[in-house]
């Protein structure tokens, strides 16, 4: 199975829409819709956010049928991307039971019997998809925890001015009056 075939390239993204979080396409790249002035982006974050975006590794195909215990009809997650071509893919995310096991024995020996599905697993729809297929549930863990206020902070007071920082800079770098020139160290070498 080919594992990348979900990924994306970010610049091509134009619209992100989770469920607490929307992005949208600037000239700094994908960022939250809407940031209010003394708002700023934490970088890392929304940083690790796109690249689990456009980076969602498959684990495993499942087939073509959507069966009720997969919780499709009401997903785990579910949510939109928006690409520069006007094309739109949306993600349904459903958790599946423990695989079910048939006289005592698990479906191994079944040779139309579907692959394991663990705990750690996420079935997912995609609309641009005809198969179903398993990702590791960490990915996902990682886009329901992805929230407006995880990867935006207040701006604090004590932020200095690009201004303030040179004349900072500058003062630094004067040198000290002959009286309060700082001392070496006054041993000679041995």
């Amino acid at each position: 199975i080919d594992t990348t075939v979900l990924h994306l390239k970010p610049e091509h993204i134009v619209r992100v829409h989770l469920p607490g979080l929307v992005l949208e396409r600037t000239k700094e790249g994908l960022q939250p819709a809407n940031l209010q002035e003394g708002e700023e982006v934490i970088k890392e974050r929304l940083d690790a956010l796109v690249n689990r975006l456009t980076q969602l590794t498959v684990s495993n195909v499942l087939g073509k049928d959507v069966k009720a215990e997969y919780g499709l009809d009401t997903p785990d997650l579910q949510y939109s991307i928006e690409l520069d071509g006007g094309d739109t893919i949306t993600y349904s995310l459903g958790k599946p039971p423990k695989p079910a096991k048939v006289g005592g024995q698990n479906q191994e020996n079944d040779k139309d019997a579907q692959p394991p599905v663990l705990d750690d697993t996420s079935v997912l729809k995609v609309s641009t998809q005809e198969q179903l297929l398993l990702v590791d549930g960490w990915q996902i863990e990682e886009l329901k925890k992805a929230y407006r206020d995880s990867i935006i902070k207040k701006k604090t007071k004590e932020q200095t001015t690009d201004s303030q920082k040179n004349e900072a800079l500058q003062h630094a770098t004067q040198p000290l009056p002959a009286n309060q020139e700082q001392r070496g160290d006054d041993r000679s070498p041995e």
